[in-house]
């Protein structure tokens, strides 16, 4: 153990003993109660940071990707068919995808267009909508062999975001075995959707022909059970009825199963390209008319309501958020910190009588959850700056929202209703931050100096503590509050 850890670990001794104490009188006095399996569960996570803390918690390394191009990723997978990717795409795709699976063998990479709702589709955009990027890896040997039970590995070699499937090898291989319709489907991709494809994969490509695979009892039963039941079930008399929910996305993944099937007795490939597909039979016709006219109706006069409208930015010549009670109340509860600020301010330009009501109770959300958000926005705020990552206009909102709402978290630490608007010292020290060239006593790292003095401070203020907030928003009164706001008397909650 090294010597920067010592102290750590004195301290998570310290605070998991006690809580072992604590945990031998709430298993004698509240033993089937909530609160003692909160304390179950508080004592799992600190005798986690102890083992951290003292090197014991080393388990099984399991592949890992990196986030950071998630997002890129899933844009390019949601945006482009495989016959929309063009060579400087495909170097993107790889690029990403790469970096996505640093450290891992990509064996094959795959973009997956259901070709029937791509065929229903006009727009690419839309024929993109529920693409796949289907990922077949290889695992390290001591990933592969290492002494952990199958249902983790099985767990652990498999990445699904819905949009991204990542699998290891040998799981893929098993999935073939039992007839797994989306793997079978990667195998024989046409060329065009296949962004990465290593020697290995080819020589798999080449040596398993369809109908090795095609021809199993497993894949057979699986197309025929999952065509089915992705769009209705059987009654207990004996009927098939179509769930109601069912979307147009749904039907055409069943087309597709049950074309799989037609190929099986027809002795063809698996269709997987939409050029390939030439006609439809006449009640496939008919059927897709009517669904096209069904969607039409239904889908033309659906629109979703919103409970939110919101013009931020910069950019815009007038900025405003409107909130459905419902959605504030949420808001107010998770401690967001411009709703809090609302409720804190004063001065509005109009409070209805229900607001007025609210506003009496105000003092019920300074709790240790306002705290907490009001601090992630500080911490944030001041990652951004150190980063370097934003221009001089916005470093300026930056550096004096750290102020302000350092000054907020110090007032209510004592209890109190923090200032939305500041007077005062602080307020011309803002202003200048606003203001002033940014030199001299307001140099960019002299108050980046200083904010980070403020922060280190509040949070060694926060730890000293002898006592709490309430941790948490008062439910009770936000929800009667509603209710009163909807015209409904009741009870409390």
């Amino acid at each position: 153990m090294s010597e920067e850890n010592i102290e750590p670990v004195r301290l998570a001794t310290d605070a998991l003993q006690a809580h072992e104490r604590l945990h031998l009188h709430l298993r004698q006095s509240h033993r089937h109660t909530n609160v003692f399996q909160k304390s179950v569960d508080t004592l799992e996570q600190l005798r986690e940071i102890k083992g951290e803390l003292d090197g014991s918690a080393k388990n099984f390394d399991s592949p890992q990707i990196c986030e950071d191009c998630l997002i890129e990723l899933k844009q390019q997978v949601l945006m482009h068919t495989p016959s929309s990717v063009t060579s400087d795409n495909r170097d993107r795709f790889k690029d990403l995808i790469n970096k996505t699976f640093e450290g891992i063998e990509v064996l094959s990479a795959v973009l997956l267009t259901c070709p029937w709702y791509q065929a229903s589709q006009d727009e690419r955009g839309e024929q993109a909508r529920h693409n796949v990027l289907f990922i077949v890896y290889l695992s390290h040997d001591h990933q592969f062999l290492a002494p952990v039970n199958q249902h983790t590995l099985n767990e652990k070699f498999v990445e699904d975001k819905g949009w991204l499937y990542a699998i290891e090898l040998y799981h893929f291989v098993h999935s073939i075995a039992k007839g797994k319709a989306r793997c079978v489907e990667v195998l024989y991709c046409p060329d065009s959707a296949q962004l990465i494809q290593k020697d290995q994969w080819k020589q798999l490509k080449s040596q398993l022909n369809y109908t090795k695979v095609t021809k199993l009892r497993g894949y057979v039963e699986a197309c025929k059970g999952q065509s089915i039941s992705g769009i209705g079930k059987k009654g207990k008399d004996g009927k098939f009825r179509l769930v109601e929910s069912t979307t147009f996305h749904q039907f055409c993944d069943s087309f597709r199963l049950m074309n799989h099937l037609y190929n099986v007795s027809a002795d063809l490939p698996p269709c997987t390209d939409v050029t390939k597909i030439t006609c439809l039979p006449d009640i496939a016709m008919k059927g897709k008319e009517l669904l096209h006219k069904l969607y039409k109706k239904v889908l033309g006069r659906c629109k979703e309501i919103k409970d939110n409208f919101e013009s931020r930015g910069p950019s815009k010549l007038l900025e405003y958020g409107a909130y459905e009670a419902r959605l504030f109340g949420e808001m107010l509860l998770k401690g967001s910190v411009i709703i809090l600020e609302l409720v804190f301010g004063d001065n509005h330009n109009y409070m209805s009588p229900m607001w007025k009501e609210l506003v009496k109770q105000r003092k019920c959300f300074v709790t240790e959850k306002g705290i907490q958000q009001y601090l992630g926005l500080i911490q944030n705020n001041y990652k951004m700056l150190e980063k370097e990552r934003e221009v001089a206009a916005k470093e300026r909102k930056l550096l004096y929202q750290i102020f302000h709402k350092s000054d907020a978290v110090e007032r209510m630490m004592n209890g109190d209703i923090p200032n939305v608007r500041c007077t005062g010292e602080l307020r011309e020290f803002i202003m200048n931050i606003r203001t002033r060239p940014l030199e001299n006593e307001y140099d960019r790292n002299v108050l980046l100096t200083k904010a980070k003095q403020k922060i280190d401070g509040l949070l060694t203020n926060l730890a000293a503590r002898k006592t709490r907030l309430k941790e948490n928003m008062d439910f009770c009164a936000v929800t009667e509050w509603l209710l009163r706001v909807r015209g409904l008397n009741c009870p409390s909650v």
